[in-house]
């Protein structure tokens, strides 16, 4: 992957995805692939958890292999999933008591 490379221009990502990742601090394919794709999607769940499926996460795979996201072997996808468990929730229901709390 070319270091300069804007996010749309890479395999399975478009201008919804750049505008997501840049919005998440990912502003280049450079970036992408220094923080990997479990990171990557990770803050972009956070941001849009209602609009963030797994299919991000396969396309970012897939963008940082140079491979379609359907391409990605099924051990790689395994892997993918068992890192994403290690990276704590930052929208966990920590966040959502303490609203609830300060609203009685």
């Amino acid at each position: 992957m070319h270091h300069k490379k804007s996010i749309a221009s890479l395999k399975n990502l478009g201008p919804k995805s750049e505008s997501r990742l840049i919005a998440a601090g990912i502003p280049d394919a450079k970036t992408l692939q220094s923080i990997g794709a479990p990171a990557a999607y990770h803050r972009v769940k956070t941001l849009f958890p209602a609009d963030t499926s797994l299919n991000l996460l396969w396309a970012l795979q897939g963008a940082i292999m140079d491979l379609h996201s359907h391409n990605i072997p099924n051990e790689i996808k395994q892997n993918l999933l068992a890192e994403l468990q290690t990276i704590p929730l930052r929208h966990s229901n920590k966040n959502r008591n303490p609203r609830v709390d300060g609203n009685r």
